[in-house]
């Protein structure tokens, strides 16, 4: 062979050694302990480095995922599918490459050589904060705390060590923090003697993750429920607990933290299907189960259930409740929205109003936007509650009754309110949008404004008519029977003119007293409106102070008037409420005032009254309104009245106050069965029955 040739060929194949050495990646380094394993980033466990453990325990296993256990840390190992023949306690050789995982790095591929059996390595006890820094994940630890619930769970296969198969998933916790125990065997999963006792679990920890991989919370594995060493037994009997009112729940001097309490009240509300609202004589609080409540206002309930932080008070968690009678719901609080901003009154029922500055409906709940005074807040509908929600419009002044939901700040600081209420029913609307609006106003304005235009136009015409007619006489002078023929004939136009501009002031003059009466009296009934009364009413106690007189007052509230327009439609009762404001007007003498408040509801001012005068005026229209049936669409009708009176300045206070006593005593007269006349002098007395 040339000799030539043959160099060009070694020279040929040394070039081709070298580029084959140079493209051959670097070989990693072989990982001999799960530390090392474990504390590698991301990036690095995504290389695949080889793994060799010489001599690892198996601390869990099921169904193709194992978590292994070294003198050096723990690590889960994923293979497909797993050994049969290994369990917990084997001591084993494990072979595999890294892989990210979901959370931390893992082992994949992974290849097992059993080398013999021997007890689990100690675990040592770790309080449940611990286990959220990571240095104790895939390691044996002993925790304890007390059960919260056992719930089964189904078993479904992924590639995920946080969906191993499982059983059974036991919540315990200890005070604030919680950690879920996932027993793989455990067909007495229904075991409900073990909530509320205090027991040690040792079980390996894994930590729950979202699916953007961060951590949110920590899951611990064991076999089945033998691994749990009841420390403290569950009572017997739950419902044989003391009772503990509900502003003592979660207060520091209780004996037993954590554990469940007993509390016993009325439900005020069920907003939520696994909510529900409670009261006892003094407070209420928030109560969450585990299934859908099936319960009404009013029910007196035993509630067994374990004392939580909520937004601003405690709240019952996992609660469990027995049904114990019926009983009256407390009144609620009269507040303004401030006021219950405090927080004095989370949990309980309240009565506020404010202005509708907003709506709005989502899939869950409908919304209500108000404000008064400055503080804005909002009540909370549930979205499938039946109602008239529709027929609320902004601007309308209401009257909301429902539970207070203090929001926080993340310092635990009140920021808002919400009010949960049952259904529309729940909301008064006190009086509708006014209709003096800023666009009737340019309405009116501009009508106005044409109006003067129009008069400026003729007077315009007008003047140069004059003007023509005299120049027209300036040129006959001559000729003085035509000059005086013409004068009178200008002299009569001039004053059909002004004649005409006198008839349309006056024209002016009753269209502004039209719009007055149109702004002071309402529609319907011709009766004053809500604002003209509040006005009257401002100066009647005036003026009953200055004079050291008295004057009576009227809140006037027909009784089932809602069926009225349901069963025989909105033009019958509109009929009813002419009538009634026709028998009121009968009923009153010439001087007293009377009016429409808003609705079914019509005050009344009886001027000079004392309280017996006040109390047989009242009688006297609540029998003028009862006495007669009513006529309404071809049907006859019998209608009554309720009438809450107050006697000012008797009761003495503001315009507010006043109608508040009045209010007040309607409400009475409604509750006490209606068609009656009820007088309240303070809010302290005792309201009186007329009749």
């Amino acid at each position: 062979m040339n000799p030539a040739r043959v160099c060009a060929l070694a020279l040929f194949l040394a070039n081709s050694l070298a580029v084959q050495a140079q493209s051959k990646p670097p070989s990693l380094p072989l990982i001999r302990t799960a530390r090392q394993a474990h504390t590698l980033s991301r990036e690095q466990a995504a290389l695949g480095y080889p793994v060799h453990l010489d001599r690892a325990q198996i601390t869990f296993t099921v169904a193709g995922y194992a978590f292994v256990q070294d003198r050096t840390d723990g690590i889960f190992a994923l293979t497909a599918p797993l050994p049969q023949t290994l369990h917990a306690g084997d001591l084993v050789s494990v072979t595999g490459v890294t892989a990210p995982g979901d959370l931390v790095p893992i082992i994949e591929r992974a290849r097992f050589q059993i080398l013999g059996h021997a007890l689990l390595p100690p675990a040592p006890p770790i309080s449940m904060d611990r286990l959220t820094m990571g240095a104790w994940d895939s390691q044996l630890v002993t925790l304890e705390g007390i059960i919260r619930s056992l719930t089964p769970i189904p078993g479904v296969a992924r590639k995920s060590s946080d969906a191993v198969p499982a059983e059974c998933a036991v919540l315990i916790a200890s005070g604030q923090d919680q950690v879920e125990i996932v027993a793989v065997s455990a067909p007495d999963c229904d075991r409900r003697d073990l909530v509320d006792a205090k027991v040690r679990v040792k079980a390996v920890a894994a930590g729950r993750f979202n699916q953007r991989r961060q951590l949110i919370g920590i899951r611990a594995f064991t076999q089945d429920l033998s691994s749990l060493q009841v420390e403290e037994p569950a009572p017997a009997d739950p419902f044989r607990l003391p009772l503990t009112d509900t502003a003592g729940v979660m207060r520091l001097d209780r004996r037993d933290p954590g554990h469940r309490v007993r509390v016993r009240g009325i439900v005020t509300s069920t907003s939520g299907s696994q909510q529900f609202s409670l009261m006892d004589s003094k407070n209420g609080i928030f109560v969450h189960t585990d299934v859908p409540v099936q319960l009404a206002v009013g029910q007196v309930l035993d509630v067994v259930g374990f004392p939580s932080w909520g937004g601003y008070t405690s709240v019952l968690e996992d609660s469990i409740y027995r049904q114990d009678g019926h009983a009256p719901v407390p009144l609620p609080a009269v507040l303004t929205p401030s006021k219950a901003l405090e927080g004095n009154y989370d949990a309980e029922p309240i009565m506020v109003e404010g202005l509708l500055l907003y709506k709005s409906r989502t899939a869950t709940e409908k919304t209500l936007l108000l404000t008064d005074g400055g503080t804005m807040f909002t009540a909370a509908i549930p979205a499938g509650a039946s109602g008239r929600f529709d027929e609320i419009h902004p601007g309308s002044h209401l009257r909301i009754t429902g539970i207070c939901q203090i929001e926080v700040t993340p310092d635990k600081t009140p920021k808002a309110m919400r009010v949960l209420l049952q259904s529309p029913a729940d909301v008064l609307v006190l009086s509708q949008p006014p209709w003096w609006t800023s666009r009737n106003a340019r309405i009116v304005a501009a009508l106005l404004l044409a109006t003067v235009a129009l008069v400026v136009a003729w007077n315009v015409v007008l003047r140069r008519r004059v003007r023509t007619q005299t120049r027209v006489i300036s040129d006959q002078l001559e000729e003085v029977n035509t000059l005086r023929r013409q004068a009178e004939a200008a002299h009569k136009e001039k004053s059909d003119s002004l004649a005409s501009v006198l008839s349309l002031q006056r024209d002016l003059l009753d269209a502004q007293e039209k719009l007055r009466h149109q702004a002071t009296h309402d529609a319907l009934t011709g009766l004053w409106n809500r604002r003209a009364l509040l006005d009257l009413l401002g100066k009647e106690i005036e003026r009953c102070c200055r004079t050291q007189s008295s004057m009576g007052i009227l809140m006037l509230d027909v009784d089932h008037f809602k069926p009225v327009n349901d069963s025989f439609g909105h033009l019958a009762g509109d009929q009813v409420l002419k009538e009634i404001a026709h028998r009121i007007a009968h009923a009153t003498r010439g001087y007293d005032i009377s009016g429409r408040y808003g609705g079914e509801e019509f005050l009344i001012l009886l001027l000079g009254c004392n309280r017996e005068q006040t109390e047989a005026g009242a009688e006297r229209i609540r029998t003028a309104i009862a006495a007669e049936p009513f006529h309404a669409s071809g049907s006859v009708l019998s209608i009554t009245a309720s009438i809450g009176a107050t006697v000012a300045p008797l009761c003495a206070g503001s315009e507010t106050e006043i109608l508040s006593l009045a209010d007040l005593a309607l409400y009475q007269a409604k509750s006490s069965g209606r068609n009656r006349t009820i007088l309240c002098l303070s809010p302290e007395e005792i309201p009186i029955a007329v009749k």
